[in-house]
């Protein structure tokens, strides 16, 4: 006599059951055949779990709205015939991240604007951030306003990082503007960690640094590390931003040229292996904690590492204590910690 397999039992990548799949098939396609027979035919559990805690709601909201046609349409009718089954709209996954998490992350507006209507709380703690930390740092402004409206905190601190700094991090005009309308404090500043204005020079923005200085940013306010905007922007050789970051910025004592020309050149002549490649290596660091979905480490890489070439230079001069250019070179790191 053959014996009868447990679909409930079969499982794939991440640990994920039948249903777990057939979820992530419907968020493209919009059709709830496989899901309602697996649930109501085969009795898989509206709340069944992977190994790592994804419960299927969890699963329908963890799908980019930008990437997949249609993931927007599949994924509200999943959430009301799970939530309609006894789904749990608010439950974790094993790392503490929540469907409101994920909806926001990827922007699906409708999404958020049903989990909300459940009751799930609009600020659930996440060690990457809240729901509003994530739609701010993706540019999703239509998820933003949502849960600003719902009263999401707007200068919510989590690992030294606001919504706003995200924001300036993802260079989005829009979140940094409906942000800064519910309250958000342009100047706040969680020493040591970037400033808003720090951040959008990681990101490269010449628009959101022109906007943070009209309405008040201090560009003369450094990491707690001793960087300023103006050196993150020449360090990167951003010319555009040392050009608009000069006139509002006090001079440092060590650049003996306080000109766009000057203090571009002087960093460019700093050793490289010691200023320039810490950068860099800081840089792809933070594109890859970005690209990982760990924005509090993204935003302190794209501005954090440069301090770190203090220490390089110490270390060389008491190697070589007669060289002059090693001797100049640490003079003019330590400066910005002033």
């Amino acid at each position: 006599m053959a014996s009868t397999v447990d679909l409930r039992r079969l499982r794939g990548f991440k640990g994920r059951n039948l249903l777990h799949l057939a979820v992530e098939g419907s968020c493209v396609t919009g059709r709830l055949d496989v899901c309602r027979f697996l649930v109501e035919e085969k009795g898989f559990d509206a709340n069944s779990t992977s190994t790592e805690g994804e419960t299927p709601i969890f699963v329908a909201t963890d799908t980019d709205s930008r990437l997949l046609n249609g993931a927007e349409n599949g994924v509200v009718p999943l959430l009301t015939y799970f939530l309609g089954r006894g789904g749990d709209p608010a439950a974790p996954d094993a790392k503490g991240c929540t469907p409101l998490h994920n909806a926001a992350q990827y922007g699906h507006s409708d999404a958020i604007r049903l989990l909300l209507s459940k009751g799930v709380p609009v600020d659930p703690f996440y060690h990457h951030g809240t729901p509003l930390h994530l739609a701010a740092g993706n540019g999703h402004d239509q998820v933003l306003k949502i849960l600003l409206e719902h009263g999401a905190d707007p200068n919510k601190l989590i690992r030294r990082v606001t919504p706003l700094l995200m924001a300036c991090a993802g260079a989005s005009l829009k979140c940094i503007k409906l942000l800064l309308e519910a309250g958000a404090d342009v100047n706040f500043h969680s020493s040591p960690g970037p400033t808003m204005l720090l951040a959008a020079v990681g990101a490269g923005s010449a628009d959101v640094v022109n906007f943070l200085l009209e309405i008040g940013a201090d560009p003369n306010v450094h990491d707690g590390y001793g960087k300023f905007p103006i050196i993150l922007a020449a360090a990167h050789e951003r010319r555009k931003l040392v050009e608009i970051l000069l006139p509002q910025t006090n001079p440092i004592p060590s650049m003996p040229d306080w000109t766009v020309d000057g203090i571009v050149n002087t960093m460019k002549n700093l050793p490289r292996e010691m200023v320039l490649e810490p950068i860099a290596n800081a840089k792809s660091q933070g594109k890859e904690a970005f690209a990982n979905g760990d924005y509090g480490n993204a935003v302190d890489c794209y501005t954090r590492k440069y301090g770190a070439a203090v220490a390089a230079f110490e270390e060389a001069l008491k190697l070589d204590p007669a060289n002059d250019e090693i001797k100049e070179a640490l003079r003019t790191v330590r400066s910005r910690r002033r």
